[in-house]
């Protein structure tokens, strides 16, 4: 029985590359830049190259071209997909986020961004 994807997002994506910076809240220390393959004032898709389970909370900085200054943002993880190939040595992970803590400003900020692309 097949059944039919239904869209969730409430907000329009762009799909393009830049880089960010997370961690889980509960970590110190830097963090680990990953490139971002789409985003929204919602949320955002980044690859990794670990596994981070669903409903793990991040601290995340995003790096948008233009800007003097990142973007910070608190989100948990909704989705994770293992990305096609992998081996037992290496492995990459497509990771779904959502924003819960985005000032207005930086979400007219990303919404800017996405439109002017």
């Amino acid at each position: 029985m097949s059944a039919e994807f239904k869209e969730k997002r409430k907000h329009r994506r762009k799909y393009f590359t830049v880089p960010i910076c997370y961690k889980r809240t509960t970590e110190s220390g830097e963090g680990t830049l990953a490139p971002v393959k789409d985003i929204s004032q919602g949320g955002m898709g980044f690859l990794a190259l670990e596994y981070i389970p669903p409903k793990t909370e991040l601290t995340l900085k995003v790096f948008l071209p233009g800007y003097s200054e990142p973007i910070e943002s608190k989100g948990h993880v909704v989705w994770v997909k293992r990305e096609e190939p992998y081996t037992e040595d290496y492995a990459l992970f497509n990771i779904g986020v959502q924003f819960t803590h985005l000032s207005d400003k930086f979400k007219g900020s990303i919404s800017d961004f996405v439109s002017s692309l």
